[in-house]
């Protein structure tokens, strides 16, 4: 019991507090200079303090590292952390950066005292530099830590700590080998009893401390005829003046067969009650005791009396009267220890369930538990550092966090799924004589949402494929791009400033702004042709421009007025997103073209 109570106060101690482990020895078997090596972490058991040390040997190149080129060499290794420890144990490495090739060794002590037996992979996260490139990764040691174990004079417990529950074991220290004389009584604490050698395990249930009781008799021992008392008896010595006339007395005993065993010393001129000790092992059946009275000449016979084992009483024969002390010591052993179940933690809840982001964007996953114990996974591996109890995620895959309670015992959460939408594509835009329009239009997402800002305002209304800008000055101008099938969003932003020699509010319209015509075909191939009826006398300008608003082929005419036909050959163009612009006296037109 004062173990388990020890046990009790180290377990606070070790919650309020975390082991330091420092001091590990270095200890490798004979090995090459360029291997990767992990020595076994010893076994542990449940409320034992465990003190033990692992050598490693670091690679110095990727030769011997498996899944990764080979001869390239390791600039330096730091260990990040170590984790998924049993919940009492601590860690130290006796360095945490090695500069390779120089700096190999190392070794790392695991210390404290473990609350919680399993089998444990425990991770150990490293982060490698190659080419002055560096890569977390992690390897893993197996790391059992046993059922605890008690022991008591009687018997000993298995797995009697446990979390929600826990299923004990019993051994008997005390056992019979099939000696009838050997009975056993056990109080399991849970209300149940049991009188057998070997009693069946016992489930514990609910939360609480158990006191268990054994007792155990041991029947086994010899009867003793430990003292015979005369009370009476009518032997004298009658020829003697007193007080020389009192009896001689010595007692005999003869075993079941009539064989003498015993004879006492002569007690001269007996006072009574006389009182004759010994020490002589009984076994089954009658004995006959005999007193005599020694005479000068020969003996006189007091009597004697049968006797057994289990013979009490005074017992007599004529005038001799006498009692017997037979004593038959019976061994009781009583043991108790302590079986101990804590309360296992309800399992933590992460929200939001199954959550679903942008590109860019990121989530707080949040455990059920404000605060203790957590460590949190990503597609099964552990997450460096993710011990607390929210976690900011950016990474599609499947997360579950681990949450360990002060008693160290764990709970696992259901695993959540993270999906990462992706965004569309940069709505990049080009300026041709102050009107902005998107180079792709077709790059654009099905019922795409567009929204124009200007210095970070949005411009009621401007929310078409081109924007018009109409104020002097320089601007910084943001396209923000919606996909409505996703909800994700993209940007592009480009300082642009206004031209005041062109004005593209004037004449600019979906179809030709002069006069009815038509510029076909489009989308185009080698050649465009240009077809305007009415159209005044004048100069006339057709200038083509790329989706980025670079000048590209200028051509001017002298319309004497009426119809205009005009062709451009365009066999040289790749394919894109163009803009055609047409000048005249009275103002301009901008149209859109495609090349395929």
């Amino acid at each position: 019991m004062k173990r388990w109570l020890f046990f009790i106060s180290l377990v606070l101690l070790v919650q309020s507090a975390q082991a330091q482990c420092p001091g590990c020895i270095i200890d490798l078997p004979a090995l090459p200079a360029d291997t990767v090596y992990l020595s076994d972490a010893p076994d542990g058991e449940l409320g034992v303090p465990y003190d033990e040390d692992v050598s490693f040997r670091l690679p110095q190149s990727t030769t011997p590292v498996p899944n990764v080129p080979p001869g390239l060499p390791i600039e330096e290794i730091t260990i990040l952390s170590i984790v998924n420890l049993p919940p009492g144990l601590d860690w130290e490495a006796n360095q945490n950066t090695f500069d390779l090739p120089d700096e190999t060794d190392g070794c790392v002590k695991l210390c404290g005292t473990p609350l919680l037996s399993d089998s444990f992979e425990v991770e150990v996260v490293v982060l490698a530099t190659v080419f002055g490139i560096s890569q977390t990764s992690s390897f893993s040691i197996d790391l059992y830590i046993a059922p605890a174990s008690s022991s008591t004079v009687g018997f000993s417990m298995t797995n009697n700590i446990g979390c929600g529950s826990t299923t004990v074991s019993f051994t008997n220290n005390l056992l019979s080998g099939g000696n009838p004389d050997y009975s056993y009584l056990w109080d399991f604490g849970n209300g149940n009893f049991s009188n057998q050698e070997n009693p069946t395990d016992q489930t514990y249930n609910l939360p609480g401390i158990y006191e268990v009781s054994y007792s155990a008799t041991i029947d086994t021992a010899d009867f003793y005829l430990t003292t015979v008392t005369v009370t009476a008896t009518n032997c004298d010595d009658i020829l003697n003046p007193p007080p020389a006339n009192k009896p001689d007395l010595y007692i005999r005993v003869k075993d079941p067969g009539g064989t003498l065993i015993y004879t006492s010393s002569v007690q001269t001129n007996a006072d009574l009650p006389a009182i004759f000790g010994l020490n002589l092992p009984i076994g089954a059946g009658n004995y006959i005791l005999e007193v005599k009275d020694e005479d000068l000449i020969g003996e006189e016979h007091c009597g004697d009396v049968n006797f057994s084992q289990t013979t009490s009483g005074v017992l007599t024969d004529g005038s001799l009267q006498l009692t017997l002390d037979l004593f038959h010591p019976v061994t009781v052993v009583n043991s108790v220890d302590t079986v101990i179940v804590y309360e296992a933690p309800a399992e933590p809840i992460v929200t939001p369930a199954d959550p679903v982001i942008c590109e860019s964007e990121s989530v707080l996953l949040s455990s059920s538990y404000p605060s203790g114990a957590h460590q949190w996974y990503l597609d099964s591996l552990p997450l460096q550092a993710a011990t607390e109890p929210t976690l900011e995620a950016d990474a599609a895959g499947i997360y579950w966090v681990v949450y360990t309670s002060p008693d160290g015992c764990t709970a696992t959460s259901e695993p959540i799924t993270l999906t990462i939408l992706s965004a569309p594509p940069s709505p990049e835009f080009g300026n041709v004589d102050n009107l902005l329009a998107v180079i792709d239009p077709d790059g654009l997402p099905v019922g795409a949402l567009l929204q124009w800002s200007l210095e970070g305002v949005p411009v009621p209304g401007a929310t078409d494929p081109s924007f018009c800008l109409d104020q002097e000055g320089t601007f910084e101008v943001t396209l923000e791009v919606t996909d409505p099938a996703t909800g994700c969003s993209a940007q592009y932003t480009a300082t642009e400033t206004y031209d005041p020699t062109v004005d593209c509010t004037v004449g600019v319209r979906p179809s030709l702004p002069l006069a009815s015509g038509r510029i076909y075909p489009n989308p185009f191939d080698a050649q465009l042709t240009i077809e305007i009826t009415a159209l005044p006398a004048g100069e006339i300008a057709l200038q083509l421009f790329a989706a980025d608003g670079r000048p590209l082929q200028r051509s001017g005419y002298d319309h004497p007025g009426g119809d205009f036909i005009a062709e451009l050959f365009t066999g040289e163009l790749p394919a894109g997103f163009y803009w055609l612009e047409l000048r005249t006296a009275d103002g301009r037109a901008t149209y859109k073209l495609l090349k395929p």
